[in-house]
């Protein structure tokens, strides 16, 4: 997947960081997740967060997304 951030800042909990520290990406800049990676992603600004987002390789008409429950070191997160 990738994704670039087209409007306001997107907030980022990642699974692989023991101490789930936030990371924001903001208008103007783009990240990649691997398949299967679990994170947060929230608008946790003022101004609506929007984003453009490709999934590769993803199976045509199978949704891509998938619900996961949020990754325990997360939980503090509000």
């Amino acid at each position: 997947m990738a994704v670039a951030v087209v409007g306001g800042t997107l907030t980022l909990y990642d699974s692989a960081d023991p101490k789930c520290r936030a990371t924001r990406v903001s208008a103007g800049h783009a990240f990649t997740e691997q398949p299967n990676h679990v994170h947060l992603a929230r608008n946790e600004g003022k101004t609506t967060a929007r984003l453009l987002i490709v999934y590769l390789g993803a199976p045509h008409g199978e949704s891509p997304d998938q619900v996961a429950l949020p990754p325990a070191q997360c939980s503090a997160v509000k």
